[in-house]
């Protein structure tokens, strides 16, 4: 599991950042903002290190649960950067450190200006303050993310890239030459290639409980055994002719991209990318490539999604 260690000056965006990608990773979020402003709303403290002490805590937490966690927070200090990098080593966790900054001045301060508070009670910092913060240069390795002039998708697509591209080179993957007999592991080629397309047929989810010669005649397109029971997933007429209980209708789009199993965050930044118009994504990896079942009614608009995305890289 990994510690995502953000750092970064109010108003840059940080905390967009960390959302999302939290979001497409399905990781933990832990805001210092939210959590000093319940210890004064219901501490009564004057807080001064207790926010990040007690992030500390509940980050250890979800790491020993196997549970990704971003921490969102100022982090402005070599100290305050060493103590999270502890949390991780202390936990057998890897860290990442992720700076975001907003190198358009201007930008920033209009940002700051216009910042509305999300969480109440909190005393928004104005940009007198910000800019006098004692906020220290780096001494250590970090992904530094830019967000002057973009939008959020775009900054998590290149913070996701960037994470494969370090992940390839430590563990001796991919060359960036082009797919091996496994499938192309890059995260922003696969994203870049991929060319979804939608098929015509509709899909049935159905829990049942059958024979294994009931389930082969219903000729299933993928079957998933877990413990509770058995799922089925049949194109309609078929699901509907075999009486088996069933849920809404999908469709599939396939990503037509060669993807290795072995590769990180396409997944996740195609979910994401549904995530945020409201679409449900039920993806289903194979040897050759990447199924997503999106409910019939809205398969349409996640397909130009996903061009949209592909596109964007």
């Amino acid at each position: 599991m990994t510690l995502f260690i953000f750092s970064g000056l109010p108003g840059v965006g940080k905390t967009a950042v960390a959302a999302d990608l939290a979001t497409r990773l399905g990781a933990v979020h832990l805001r210092i903002d939210t959590i000093e402003q319940g210890l004064r709303d219901l501490c009564a403290l004057s807080v001064g290190g207790e926010g990040y002490r007690l992030a500390h805590r509940i980050a250890a937490d979800n790491l020993r649960l196997a549970l990704d966690v971003v921490a969102d927070c100022v982090n402005p200090w070599d100290l305050t950067r060493r103590e999270w990098e502890k949390v991780a080593s202390d936990c057998g966790s890897a860290f990442v450190n992720i700076e975001v900054i907003c190198s358009d001045r201007a930008e920033h301060r209009r940002r700051v200006e216009g910042r509305v508070r999300d969480i109440p009670g909190l005393a928004l910092p104005n940009w007198e303050e910000i800019i006098g913060r004692d906020y220290r240069a780096w001494e250590g390795d970090r992904i530094r993310i830019d967000t002057s002039g973009r939008d959020i998708g775009a900054c998590v697509d290149e913070l996701l890239g960037e994470l494969e591209r370090r992940r390839t080179a430590e563990t001796g993957g991919a060359s960036g030459e082009g797919p091996g007999p496994g499938g192309e592991t890059e995260l922003g080629k696969l994203i870049g290639s991929m060319e979804p397309i939608l098929g015509e047929e509709e899909y049935l989810f159905a829990s049942v409980d059958a024979e294994a010669a009931t389930i082969e005649k219903a000729r299933p397109w993928a079957i998933i055994e877990e413990r509770e029971g058995t799922t089925l997933v049949l194109e309609r007429g078929r699901a509907e002719a075999s009486g088996f209980p069933i849920g809404p209708p999908f469709r599939r789009i396939t990503l037509t991209v060669h993807s290795s199993l072995e590769a990180v965050g396409l997944t996740a930044a195609v979910s994401g990318a549904l995530a945020r118009a409201g679409i449900s994504a039920n993806v289903v990896a194979a040897y050759y490539h990447d199924h997503v079942f999106v409910p019939a009614s809205r398969a349409e608009e996640a397909l130009g999604i996903l061009r949209a995305l592909s596109r964007k890289v």
